[in-house]
C-alpha cells in the first residue's frame, strides 16, 4: 500500500517538473514569432510580483524547499517572458531597470525580514485569496 509520505512527495515532484516546463512553449512561441501580440504585459508582470513574493515568504518562513520548489521555476520562466516581451516590443528602458529593482529590493526585505510579518502576512493572504 502507498504511504501517505510517498504520496505528497509524488505530488510535490510532479507539480514541480510540470512547472519546470510550464512557460516553455510560451517561451519558444514568443521566440518564434517575435511578436508580443496576445501577450499581455501586465498579467506576466502580476505572476512574477505574485510569484516572487511567495519565493521571499517562503524563504523567510524557513518552509522546507520541497514546499515551494515550483515558484522559482516559475519566477525566472516569467523573467524571461518579461525580458523577451520588453525586447520585442522595444519598451525596455530606464523605467523597467527601476521597477526590476524595486521588486528585487522588496523581495529582498520581504526575505530576510525587514518588514513586519504582521505586514508580510496579509500581503501574502491577500495574494493567495486573488490567486485562487
Amino acid at each position: 500500500m502507498i504511504s501517505l509520505d510517498s504520496l505528497c512527495i509524488f505530488a510535490s515532484v510532479s507539480s514541480t517538473l510540470c512547472c519546470i516546463i510550464l512557460k516553455v512553449p510560451q517561451i519558444v512561441a514568443l521566440a518564434k514569432s517575435k511578436t508580443i501580440r496576445g501577450i499581455s504585459i501586465s498579467s506576466v508582470l502580476l505572476e512574477f510580483w505574485l510569484y516572487s513574493t511567495m519565493v521571499s515568504y517562503a524563504y523567510a518562513n524557513k518552509y522546507p524547499f520541497t514546499a515551494f520548489s515550483e515558484y522559482p521555476f516559475l519566477v525566472i520562466q516569467d523573467f524571461i517572458l518579461l525580458l523577451m516581451i520588453l525586447h520585442y516590443s522595444k519598451s525596455f528602458g530606464v523605467s523597467w531597470v527601476i521597477y526590476f529593482v524595486l521588486i528585487a529590493i522588496i523581495q529582498y526585505c520581504i526575505a530576510f525580514e525587514h518588514l513586519p510579518k504582521t505586514f508580510v502576512s496579509a500581503v501574502v493572504v491577500c495574494i493567495s485569496l486573488w490567486v485562487t
